[in-house]
Order: structure tokens, then sequence, then C-alpha cells
């Protein structure tokens, strides 16, 4: 993956938001998990 010179901010921000969503429905599972079996 070659990195563009002049990336858009709006796309960079929606890329990092879609690589930080699965990250965090994975700690929300987590913590939902650790409260019910408390």
């Amino acid at each position: 993956m070659k990195r563009k010179k002049r990336p858009r901010r709006s796309s960079t921000g929606v890329f990092q938001f879609y690589c930080i969503l699965p990250v965090m429905s994975r700690f929300v599972r987590f913590l939902e998990f650790f409260e019910n079996h408390l």
C-alpha cells in the first residue's frame, strides 16, 4: 500500500473510524461478558 501524498482528512478519519470500530465492539462485548459472569 503506497501512501498518498495528499490524503483527504475526511477519508482518513473514516478509515481510522472503521479501523477502531471492530476493536471497540470487541471491548464492549468483553465488558458485557465480564459483567454477566461477575
